[in-house]
Order: structure tokens, then sequence, then C-alpha cells
């Protein structure tokens, strides 16, 4: 047994020989979403692309100050646009109805986020909210066709009624 001990510790580098991990993914398909992008973490992406959510000018003095919540769909649409490599290195369909796949962007986006918002609390610079989609029977939006299969808009696959969009704004 000693031998083998001897044997296995000889494999184990030492602390100055391990490098630091390489937040460029050289192009691989990943579900680490801090890695989608080599300049960015997904916090940095998310907000940035929150920060183009117009506030309407017809809005009350009152409420001028924060900017109106998208639902999940809309901020990947958003993210698309602005950064599609993201949406493409995450090696998942966009989602939307007809896109056939149970885990979609749209989804694992929000469920990252909402979990990342439960874990930060009111440290994290993004808040979340639902809404319901009783008596919404369709919820159509443009999409960069180069992250959709060529397709320009998306429908939400989730209406109808006991269901719920998650929606996100900055803080």
């Amino acid at each position: 047994m000693e031998g083998l001990h001897k044997e296995l510790f000889n494999y184990i580098l030492p602390v100055e020989e391990v490098k630091p991990v390489d937040r460029k993914n050289s192009g691989k398909r990943s579900n680490d979403w801090d890695l989608l992008d080599p300049e960015r973490s997904l916090d940095e992406i998310v907000v940035e692309a929150l920060k183009t959510v117009v506030i309407p000018s017809s809005r009350r003095l009152t409420r001028r100050g924060k900017r109106p919540f998208v639902t999940s769909y809309q901020l990947a649409t958003i993210i698309s646009k602005m950064f599609p490599h993201v949406v493409q290195t995450n090696g998942l369909k966009f989602g939307g109805k007809g896109a056939g796949v149970n885990e979609s962007f749209v989804s694992k986006l929000a469920g990252e986020l909402s979990e990342r918002i439960e874990v930060y609390g009111d440290e994290y610079p993004i808040e979340i909210d639902y809404i319901g989609t009783d008596y919404i029977t369709d919820i159509e939006l443009s999409v960069n066709p180069d992250v959709n299969d060529g397709n320009p808009t998306v429908n939400s696959s989730v209406t109808g009624s006991e269901r719920e969009i998650a929606l996100f704004r900055l803080k």
C-alpha cells in the first residue's frame, strides 16, 4: 500500500503548477453561464442588456426612476441581438413554441437568474417577478434569426391558465 500511495503522490501537481481557469472557452459549447463570453460574466451581460430597456416617457413622475420589467423571452431576445455568440455558445435551442425541447436558452436563462437572485438577495442588481398567463393566447417576439434556426420571430410556449413567465428588471 505504501508503494501505491507514493506512486499516486508523485502525480499530484504542486499548487504553483495549477493553472487558473481560462474564461475564454475557445468556441466550445458550454452551459457554464459565466464562460459564455470571453470578456463578460452572465451578470454583466444581463445588466448591459437590461440597461437598453427604455423607460417610457409617458410614465408617471413617481415611477420614472425605475425601468420596466421584461419577460424572460424579451431579455433572451435582447441578449440574442447584443451578444449572439452567448446564445450560440450555450448550445441550447433558443426556445419558444415548436422548439421541440423542454430545456431552452430562454428557460435556462430564467432559471439561472432566478437562482442567483435567490442566493444573493438584495445584493443582486436584478429583480424578479412573475406574470400569470391566464387569458393570454400568444406572445410573439422578434429575435436574432442567427440564434433561432433562421426564424426572425419566436412565440412563447408559456401561455394559458396556471402558467407564469418570469419578469426581470434592473433595481
